[in-house]
């Protein structure tokens, strides 16, 4: 989404505009809604004199419904400059109303919205019912954040921690008896009616246990829509094709650029263990359609190889002229050629790497099985590169067609140090590794964004903010796909992702 412009600073001050502190009441038609732009005295210079005038207030704003609002958010939103406005949903079906058109403002550049066991059952009592689908349906439009008490979600836990681990970073309880009555569990009934609502308008919910949790993933969510976040992965060092797909990302930036004419920026940071690569654009691509133009990207590439002259057309169909066009296939294809040719001596090196290991590890225990069996067991194993396939996350199990050949016990002492030497230097546990499984048979197109997320989750050095919103991500994701776990494996999963940012 493009971010309003901001205006100029004006002589003798700055642009006065509402405090980025102002929560409405919950019944009150709060300012700022589309139907009644907020106005703002200002000056303009007009002949070399300056003129009072009153003009349309632009500053972006952020929806905030449910008791969401912290210092830490409102410290945030002061520090880029924005404002909030805060509603409730406890309130009648005409402030539900005025929520749907506040997130239908064009100001409004992104909605968090923290739901309560009362607020689910709202959602399914027959009063709320029209307004409840207006409102669902003008959040759908937006950037929208749901954060949801794990008790309302009917995810139980085996202990209470300590009260003292439940402060938040205000210094606010973060789970008092008040918290308790709001977050209690709701029935199977009402959970499934508000699952299939929030599911008809593309929704979806974030579990969160603590106050504080819910605070850091509602301020990265407003960082990161905040500076146009289109594309985040992570890599870990050692990582087969790391440095391939390092450079193909560049390619795909270079490509938003040249071939898109999208004005994008690239940030991130570096551990010992990875490196976090981000893309921001300016509001031109949104995130949900960046996973678009990837795949067009992919497909690009897989045209370079047998036709130059239908990749000049698709540039040429993009708006560039013949020959700008014909200069970036001839740039590209040399590109392409060098990093697949990079990548081609990288597997026949990791091959090597890996028959030693194998040689080393397992002919002591398997006396019985020769050499050339190793060998034939990490060819069938270490994918080969492919170019148009950017971003797509590395196997971390053997293939089951190589079970078919091998000796069983073979395949799962392989296995450890097969995975290890091709998934790079973050140590998984069995435990993360079957998640990445999960993943990669259940995410439905999001498989790289949850599979940075728990190498990000396991990464030590990873900044704390990042980690407790990968762990956010990766239990929405379980939370949603639970059903095709058994209650054994979920409750392992679950266990994990706490367990790497201390819940």
């Amino acid at each position: 989404m493009r971010r309003p412009a901001r205006l100029p600073p004006l002589a003798g001050g700055t642009l006065p505009h509402p405090s980025t502190s102002d929560t409405h009441n919950d019944h009150d038609e709060a300012p700022g809604t589309a139907q009644e732009p907020l106005q703002v005295m200002a000056q303009i210079r007009v002949k070399g004199a300056w003129q009072d005038c009153t003009v349309a207030d632009e500053t972006n704003q952020h929806l905030i419904i449910g008791t969401l609002m912290s210092e830490s958010i409102s410290t945030k939103l002061k520090t880029i400059g924005d404002r909030h406005v805060g509603k409730s949903l406890a309130s009648g079906p005409e402030n539900w109303l005025t929520m749907a058109r506040i997130a239908d403002d064009p100001r409004t550049v992104t909605c968090l919205v923290k739901l309560t066991a009362k607020d689910y059952e709202r959602l399914c009592t027959k009063p709320y019912r029209d307004a409840a689908e207006h409102l669902l349906e003008s959040l759908s439009k937006k950037p929208c954040l749901i954060l949801v008490h794990e008790a309302v979600l009917g995810i139980e836990r085996e202990s209470i921690p300590e009260p003292s681990m439940f402060l938040d970073d205000d210094g606010a309880d973060a789970f008092d008896p008040i918290d308790e009555r709001y977050f209690r569990t709701v029935s199977p009934e009402v959970r499934s009616k508000v699952t299939e609502l929030l599911s008809r308008h593309h929704l979806e919910v974030t579990p969160y246990h603590r106050n504080f949790e819910a605070t850091q993933v509602a301020v990265n969510f407003i960082e990161s829509e905040g500076r146009g976040l289109l594309f985040r992965l992570y890599v870990p060092e050692g990582r087969i094709y790391y440095a391939e797909l390092t450079r193909l990302i560049d390619m795909f930036a270079d490509w938003l650029r040249r071939a898109r004419g999208e004005s994008i920026r690239r940030d991130g940071y570096e551990t010992s263990s990875g490196r976090v690569i981000e893309f921001y654009g300016d509001g031109s691509v949104s995130r949900s359609t960046v996973h678009d133009e990837l795949a067009e990207f992919s497909d690009f590439i897989r045209v370079l190889h047998d036709n130059s002259e239908a990749a000049t057309a698709i540039l040429t169909g993009f708006g560039l002229d013949e020959g700008a066009a014909r200069e970036l296939v001839a740039r590209y294809s040399r590109d392409v050629r060098r990093v697949e040719l990079d990548a081609k001596h990288t597997r026949e090196s990791r091959l090597l790497t890996i028959r030693q290991s194998l040689e080393g590890e397992l002919s002591d225990e398997f006396e019985s099985v020769p050499p050339d069996v190793l060998g034939r067991l990490a060819e069938q194993v270490v994918p080969s590169f492919s170019a148009s396939s950017i971003g797509a996350p590395v196997p971390v199990a053997i293939d089951p067609a190589a079970q078919i050949v091998f000796n069983q016990q073979v395949i799962h002492s392989a296995t450890g140090i097969i995975s290890q030497s091709m998934t790079g230097n973050i140590q998984l546990n069995p435990t993360a590794r079957e998640l990445l499984e999960f993943i990669n048979a259940n995410a439905e197109g999001r498989g790289n964004d949850l599979d940075s997320a728990v190498h990000e989750l396991a990464d030590s050095e990873a900044p704390k903010e990042s980690r407790i919103a990968a762990a956010a991500a990766l239990k929405g994701f379980l939370q949603r796909n639970g059903a095709r776990l058994e209650e054994a494996a979920f409750r392992m999963f679950w266990k994990w992702i706490e367990a790497q940012v201390g819940s």
